[in-house]
């Protein structure tokens, strides 16, 4: 079986594997609890231990308990371990076992428990999953976080997405500005504003970072590849105007007529500044000003986020081709700050590009109109998957965005259709990819604008 197939295969049983969880659980005897099986980490790595919890509502005191957990890959049975002679006393309902997984590399499994009375009568049971990888590149499972406020229940909204095996986290606008990261003073201070002028609590962000560290989530931070602050120039950060592009090759080369995003008013800035990526001099400020980043606030790697297809032209009035060069910018990345990377390829432009870089993985962007249909998902994942077939896919594709944008500017909340939720990501997992869509605990992305979920 050649190695696409095998993760289309791998893909599909794990959607399968869901499905039947629900559908088995429906089935259960009426006399035959439920427990609820969690892990510690989201991920395992070779040779690591598993700590499981198992907790069961609605028993009362019981002795002589065993709890059998069994490890089963493709429905064989790998590992079984039974601890026997356990109580549960009146007003507790967990308990806490340890388990060795093997230490094959990449492999994931189905992890169920059983508790049974000493004559073998079955008091509950439940399943989960259980995943041996040593890095998060090969399955990611990626999630975000994008709220750092006061009132951010760190602990539990890692807790509830470990529960989810996401094994990867996008802090999203967590920067002070996208040409100057971390903020400038010696001492990160307590708090300061993103983008959009919200407040970024130092504190809550270094708990958020300890708790998906210790459930091995890889923690990445967001920052664009080619933008900066209107006000970048005149700042004292040291950017200079000859790095940034124009909107045409004759345009007055000032700080007024440069190329720019423009965002909503109220912001931290009227607009973002197109920076010309392929500038040596400006990969190498960007770098520095990223490690400087590092040293403050302890993230994995860089999301480096882009505007996909662009027109634009340099100081000296020649044309960028800003797709063109991403791939040597996420090498020059990776190389400089020998941390991961991961590049956003909007609506798939440069995808193919990505293959054979030092990403972590292939994300895109799926926007219409250019991805209509579940076909043209698939049609998506299926060229990168010839371009490279061992390379990893994240997609985000914002479910019911339209709708959302119109309920948001109304002031008014909706529920999801589950239908249309559930047949997206059988699309997405089918094609051999998987999807951005869980954060901030349980919440879900409806648009790209991460805080709004």
């Amino acid at each position: 079986m050649s190695t696409r197939a095998a993760f289309k295969q791998t893909a599909a049983l794990t959607a399968a594997f869901i499905f039947l969880l629900i559908a088995a659980r429906a089935q259960e005897p009426a006399n035959v609890l439920a427990i609820d099986v969690t892990t510690d980490k989201a991920r395992y790595a070779p040779q690591d231990k598993a700590a499981i919890t198992l907790t069961v509502e609605g028993v009362t005191a019981q002795k002589n308990i065993e709890a059998c957990v069994t490890l089963e890959s493709l429905g064989k049975t790998v590992v079984r371990q039974c601890n026997a002679d356990l109580t549960l006393h009146t007003g507790e309902n967990q308990l806490h076992l340890s388990l060795q997984p093997p230490a094959t590399d990449f492999q994931g499994y189905r992890l169920h428990a059983q508790l049974r009375q000493t004559h073998h009568e079955l008091l509950a049971e439940g399943s989960s999953a259980l995943d041996v990888s040593s890095s998060w590149a090969k399955f990611p499972r990626y999630g975000y976080i994008a709220n750092y406020d006061t009132a951010t229940p760190a602990v539990e909204w890692i807790r509830e997405l470990n529960r989810y095996h996401i094994n990867g986290l996008l802090f999203y606008d967590v920067q002070y500005k996208h040409h100057m990261p971390a903020p400038p003073a010696a001492v990160l201070p307590p708090q300061w504003p993103d983008v959009a002028g919200r407040k970024i609590n130092r504190d809550v962000v270094l708990s958020l970072l300890t708790q998906a560290k210790e459930r091995h989530m890889t923690t990445m931070v967001y920052n664009a590849s080619y933008a900066a602050y209107q006000n970048a120039f005149t700042d004292g950060s040291g950017v200079q105007l000859q790095w940034a592009t124009w909107p045409s090759a004759t345009t007055e080369r000032s700080a007024a007529n440069v190329k720019s995003f423009l965002l909503p008013a109220g912001w931290s800035t009227p607009g973002l500044v197109y920076m010309n990526q392929s500038d040596p001099r400006w990969q190498s400020y960007l770098f520095a000003q990223m490690n400087r980043l590092f040293t403050k606030l302890p993230f994995d790697g860089w999301h480096i986020d882009s505007f996909g297809e662009a027109e634009a032209w340099d100081y000296n009035g020649k044309k960028i081709d800003f797709v063109a060069s991403f791939p040597d910018f996420v090498n020059a990345a990776h190389q400089t700050l020998q941390r991961p990377v991961v590049l956003n390829t909007v609506s798939g432009a440069g995808q193919e590009g990505m293959v054979g870089t030092a990403a972590e993985f292939v994300y895109s962007e799926l926007w219409m109109p250019d991805h209509p249909t579940y076909r043209s998902i698939l049609q998506s994942a299926d060229s990168i998957h010839r371009a490279n077939p061992d390379k990893a896919i994240v997609f985000a594709a914002y479910m019911q965005n339209g709708a959302a944008e119109k309920l948001t500017l109304e002031g008014k909340r909706a529920a999801f259709n589950l239908p249309g939720l559930l047949i997206a990501d059988a699309a997405i997992f089918a094609s051999g990819a998987s999807h951005i869509e869980l954060g901030d605990g349980d919440r879900m992305l409806s648009r790209p604008y991460f805080p709004d979920d």
